[in-house]
């Protein structure tokens, strides 16, 4: 079975804590090397950050990234899909990339039912989940002892 996410994923949501975290604008150059990738690569991840309005992007020689607080943060499942593709929910397990029985009329596989199951509960664990909930709980600390 294959859950996964990828690499862009991981390092694209590394990028947005340390921008949620370090509140100051950031090259691409600076980003991708606290990350540990390229600027470029760095450059896919926020281009969908700045889509979804969870990232500032100016450019020039005093432009970079910069995390907008958004009024209602990411979720795991926001940043996910920002950057991988929304989910699908008629696609089937079985035949990858095709559609679901019910809606090409096919027969159903067997693991039809359990699959559907199983994937709502895991989308909705990660629309539950907040992206930046260890940032946000630091931000707190620093502003109770301060």
């Amino acid at each position: 079975m294959r859950l996964a996410i990828s690499r862009r994923t991981d390092l694209g949501l590394k990028a947005l804590k340390l921008l949620a975290r370090e509140q100051r604008v950031w090259t691409a150059s600076a980003l991708a090397e606290a990350v540990a990738t390229t600027p470029g690569f760095i450059g896919q991840a926020m281009s969908a950050f700045v889509r979804a309005g969870w990232v500032y992007s100016g450019s020039g020689p005093s432009g970079g990234y910069l995390y907008a607080r958004p009024a209602v943060p990411p979720s795991l499942l926001g940043v996910i899909e920002a950057i991988e593709g929304p989910t699908v929910p008629d696609a089937c397990v079985l035949h990858e990339g095709k559609k679901c029985g019910l809606i090409s009329g096919e027969p159903l596989c067997e693991l039809h039912e359990g699959w559907l199951r199983a994937r709502d509960v895991l989308v909705d664990a990660l629309q539950a989940t907040p992206a930046l909930d260890e940032v946000t709980a630091e931000a707190g600390t620093v502003a109770e002892a301060g």
